[in-house]
């Protein structure tokens, strides 16, 4: 990229402001084309990031300097009575959100604001100021706020004969690792944390701490009793783990698709009937008040459930409606006052028997074998008529409540239907993100057992020297981490594509299918290094095991998710 007409003397009266700017925020600038001196001073930790001055004659638009990238900064006259020191400090701080692993946007003045006001639809917040307030001028926004923007032209820089424009732009390799300063930490093979920002490990490591430090000490015991923790449902909810990627404005925490991904796969780290707590809290009930929801159900719902004082459980499987959801005989008759009455049941429920309320899932007229009338609701618990019993016998998911549901004549208000949908793509979106979860969740149990083989190989002396230290072992060990990184990765991919609203079902049962069945796999291999040992509570390795092979089974069983993919690819049903 050229810009259109460089000028030096801008450019140089700017250096010593960008090195101060680059060395008090610890990462770097350079320009991607000014015609001036040699930036190489800024090249040292933030590669993708280039600042772009230009000066473009009155009949360009500043587009025009620095054609497809994004996001821009712009500036005017008004605002600015020293252009050159503003848009350093722009810069300045668009180094600092770059560090971190987000972009910024931010105009000043009246015609900076006018300016953007054509993009303000596609910016999650807009950040504009005067002349002695920059700081407050920047807001964070994401890359997918951009594409969708149309940026206008401001007049800007009179005395240089026309507009002036500043430009970042972070290359793609770049935008991958937003920590690639970073060396691998032991443990880290892959040096998988160079992919994450800081905000993402802060948030792992969070939760990787309550796992260490509350259900590892408590869980192999959970597990033979098969009781499901509930004491730790208040600490969860302090740390944001319930509905973790829904909106603030509802008491969520507002996280990234990848931040709530690596709160799945730590939790499943502890277990997976915790992991399903969560996931079915988040994903399967309040995601679908708030994605289908009115208002008020809103209101009602999401705070207390972020609280985690309201507990909610899935209805949707039934004793002989499993993979075909379309298949449910459940049943909810509209009376002549506008309420329903709902019969039916709902089996292996993951949460029913200490939900307040569950989302149910029915059809709302006879003869509908393909699922076009359900209709979703929300049931308090305590109506009349409901009644939730524990599956027992299970030799899997043991410190998790599963649960059969029976509704005869439940009667609910005209309120208790959730308003924006119908049909199967209700309770399927809903099983896409939680999907989402299990992918991430999945490599969590992976890393557990892995961690446990590894430990254990170094520390079991057999013919005088660590089993660890034996060829068979190494290649289990090799074979183990190797898929773990690979998943990750494939989580991680997706969790991006999410964020940035690209991703589809069908990557998603790509995702869900590969690391079930790689972890299950994983567990098995760890349990056959730990030999004999590998069958007590104390250790994890066999626990999980058993966990996998429910967890290979539920949210699409195995087959079905390949299935989707042959369909995805070939353009040819199998179901049907």
């Amino acid at each position: 990229m050229q810009a259109v007409n460089d000028d030096t003397a801008l450019t140089n009266q700017m250096l010593p402001t960008l090195r101060w700017a680059a060395d008090s925020s610890g990462a770097s600038v350079r320009p991607l084309a000014t015609g001036a001196e040699d930036f190489s001073y800024f090249q040292e930790k933030v590669p993708g990031l280039f600042v772009t001055l230009g000066v473009t004659p009155q009949d360009k638009d500043p587009r025009s300097v620095a054609a497809n990238h994004s996001p821009y900064f712009f500036a005017d006259e008004t605002a600015l009575p020293n252009g050159v020191k503003a848009m350093a400090a722009m810069a300045a701080m668009a180094v600092d959100f770059l560090a971190s692993g987000r972009v910024a946007a931010g105009v000043t003045g009246s015609a900076g604001k006018q300016a953007a006001s054509a993009a303000s639809g596609g910016l999650d917040r807009l950040g504009y100021s005067g002349p002695d307030a920059f700081r407050g001028l920047v807001s964070s926004v994401s890359l997918k706020d951009f594409g969708r923007a149309d940026f206008r032209s401001a007049q800007l820089f009179p005395e240089f004969g026309g507009d002036c424009a500043m430009a970042m732009h972070i290359d793609s390799q770049a935008s991958l690792l937003p920590s690639g300063h970073l060396t691998p930490r032991e443990g880290d093979l892959f040096n998988i944390d160079a992919a994450l920002t800081e905000e993402e490990r802060a948030i792992r490591d969070s939760v990787r701490r309550f796992v260490d430090d509350r259900i590892y000490p408590i869980i192999g015991d959970c597990y033979v009793q098969g009781r499901f923790p509930k004491e730790l449902i208040p600490e969860m909810a302090e740390l944001g783990m319930f509905g973790a990627n829904l909106p603030e404005e509802y008491g969520c925490a507002g996280l990234s698709s990848v931040a709530y991904g690596l709160i799945m796969q730590e939790l499943e780290r502890g277990d997976s009937g915790i992991r399903s707590f969560a996931s079915v809290q988040g994903a399967l009930v309040m995601y679908p008040i708030f994605a289908f929801g009115s208002e008020a159900q809103k209101r009602q719902y999401l705070p207390k459930m972020a609280k985690g004082e309201i507990i909610g459980c899935f209805g949707l499987t039934e004793p002989d409606a499993g993979s075909n959801p379309g298949g449910m005989t459940t049943r909810a008759r509209q009376q002549a006052d506008g309420s329903w009455i709902i019969n039916g049941a709902k089996m292996w429920i993951t949460n029913g028997s200490q939900a307040h309320v569950s989302i149910i899932w029915a059809k709302t007229a006879d003869n509908d074998d393909g699922g076009k009338s359900i209709r979703g609701f929300i049931v308090p618990t305590n109506s009349k008529g409901f009644t939730a019993k524990d599956q027992k016998g299970k030799l899997s998911l043991r410190a998790s409540d599963t649960s059969e549901l029976v509704l005869v004549d439940v009667h609910v208000p005209a309120d208790a239907m959730l308003p924006e949908v119908q049909g199967l793509r209700g309770p399927l979106s809903c099983l896409t993100q939680a999907r989402y979860g299990i992918s991430w969740g999945a490599m969590g149990a992976a890393m557990a057992c892995y961690e446990e083989a590894l430990s254990y190989s170094k520390s079991r002396i057999m013919f005088d020297k660590p089993i660890g230290a034996f060829q068979i072992q190494q290649v289990r060990l090799a074979n183990m981490i190797t898929e773990i990184i690979k998943g990750q990765l494939l989580s991680l991919h997706l969790g991006r594509m999410k964020d940035l609203g690209t991703f589809n079902s069908n990557q998603v049962s790509v995702a869900k299918r590969n690391n079930v069945n790689v972890a299950t796999d994983i567990a098995r291999e760890a349990r056959r290094l730990l030999g004999g040992n590998g069958i007590l509570a104390e250790y994890h390795s066999m626990r999980h095991m058993a966990n996998l092979e429910s967890v290979y089974t539920y949210e699409g069983t195995h087959d079905v998710h390949s299935l989707i993919i042959g369909n995805a690819v070939t353009g040819l049903s199998a179901f049907k």
